[in-house]
């Protein structure tokens, strides 16, 4: 198996990465979906917060926010609660690219599949069975699947990425946990606000593996 913490490179991504889900957990913008998701309201304000936050404004073709954001507000989350959830982000980037709410691209200017705006969303509404998808933690993934002399993840399916983000974090679960277990890990999740018993939860471990994937592969926003 080969350990994230293989190289002191991998070591300080990894502390930036759990740095980043204490802060993520403590923050007040996130409260109501860490604590109730289900219950948990995507106001047009937070959304709009959102989306340029989270890098995918440029993915939502102008003047379609409030459309995506009704439409993910209310039947994705339906269809998250009722379906498959890994399938329902799938569907859910297919329906917003099929109803051209989604920016346009290529010579064609058709309109996109976003799938790494849904996946994000999908993650707030479904905890600790989702996670984001992005283009860096996909560069992530792939560097841990070239370790393992194993093909690049494929392109375009949000369910593809899953099963192969779910094998890497159940085989790096134990140090993820270590990571969390640190000494200095509780008192700073304490003084950022986060719960000391989120540590133990899957969705703040999942998210830190994310997390991890994204810092090795380049991604440098400050925490």
């Amino acid at each position: 198996m080969n350990s994230i913490l293989a190289d002191p490179a991998r070591e300080k991504a990894l502390a930036l990465a759990q740095i980043q889900v204490l802060k993520m957990w403590g923050s007040e913008r996130y409260r109501n979906f860490l604590v109730a998701p289900r219950r948990a309201e995507i106001s047009m304000d937070w959304f709009e917060w959102f989306v340029g936050e989270w890098g995918v404004a440029r993915t939502i073709r102008i003047g379609c926010l409030p459309l995506v954001r009704d439409y993910l507000n209310t039947d994705f989350r339906a269809e998250l609660l009722d379906g498959d959830p890994c399938r329902a982000v799938d569907s859910a980037a297919e329906l917003i690219q099929a109803r051209g709410w989604s920016s346009r691209s290529g010579r064609k200017g058709l309109p996109t599949r976003p799938i790494s705006l849904v996946s994000k969303i999908g993650f707030f509404l479904c905890l600790g069975k989702l996670v984001p998808l992005d283009r860096y933690s996909i560069r992530g993934l792939n560097a841990l699947r070239k370790l393992d002399r194993m093909p690049r993840v494929p392109a375009g399916s949000y369910q593809a990425y899953l099963a192969i983000f779910d094998a890497y974090y159940a085989r790096q679960k134990p140090e993820l946990i270590a990571a969390l277990n640190a000494s200095w890990c509780a008192p700073l999740a304490d003084a950022l606000g986060c719960p000391t018993a989120a540590l133990k939860s899957v969705s703040l471990q999942r998210k830190l593996f994310d997390n991890f994937l994204m810092r090795r592969s380049g991604y440098e926003q400050s925490i």
